[in-house]
């Protein structure tokens, strides 16, 4: 768990990044092959990029990653 600043005004951007990262995981009770990531480092044909979360998983017979 992620414990944030005192002030919810005054919270990083890593903090801010892992609280959603938190809120992902508390809601992916019910899905399977879940897992999430902070700063992952994802490559396209386009460029590098480092992804603030990422979140991937099975649900309706397809694979899913969502980029935050």
């Amino acid at each position: 768990m992620v414990m944030l600043s005192e002030d919810p005004l005054e919270i990083s951007p890593a903090e801010f990044e892992l609280a959603v990262k938190g809120i992902l995981d508390a809601a992916s009770t019910s899905l399977v092959s879940y897992q999430s990531q902070h700063l992952e480092a994802l490559s396209a044909s386009d460029g590098d990029y480092i992804i603030d979360v990422t979140a991937k998983f099975s649900a309706f017979g397809a694979d899913f990653c969502v980029l935050v």
